[in-house]
């Protein structure tokens, strides 16, 4: 007795969305407080990871990450001493992924004398460490910065 037919009510709320272009009553004062979200491009495969605000001070352990391009960008370009055992020296720095890295970050620059103490979780042997280096595609590096 007391029931509606709710198929009236739908056939009413079809015919109004059928009858035009639906518009909006929004006011302007209501849309400038709306910001719209910030959005970021992210490279597909970051090349390094990036730098921290200050430049290392001596004595102090940054990150780099380093991926390898192919056998023509699988260099590092580095001459480095192993004597020490646990770490690698770098005696030199010359054409490679490390100098290109160099270029593109100056303030977290890998100089004469810095040490790669780890190499993707590798730490504590240099031939180990070296290793990785040699193997690895993508290299996450730290080094300790021993002369600015």
């Amino acid at each position: 007795m007391g029931a509606k037919c709710c198929a009236a009510e739908e056939a009413a709320v079809q015919a109004e969305l059928n009858s035009g272009p639906v518009t909006s009553q929004i006011k302007e004062e209501e849309v400038k407080d709306v910001q719209a979200p910030i959005v970021q491009a992210v490279p597909a495969v970051p090349a390094a990871v990036p730098p921290a605000k200050d430049p290392p001070k001596v004595g102090e352990e940054f990150t780099v990450q380093i991926v390898k391009g192919g056998p023509e960008r699988s260099k590092l370009g580095i001459d480095a001493d192993l004597t020490d055992g646990i770490a690698l020296v770098i005696d030199s720095v010359n054409d490679g992924l490390i100098r290109d890295w160099n270029i593109a970050n100056p303030e977290m620059a890998i100089n004469r004398f810095d040490r790669i103490v780890e190499v993707n979780g590798q730490r504590g042997n240099a031939n180990d460490i070296t290793e990785v280096c040699k193997n690895d595609n993508t290299l996450i590096i730290k080094v300790l910065k021993m002369k600015q």
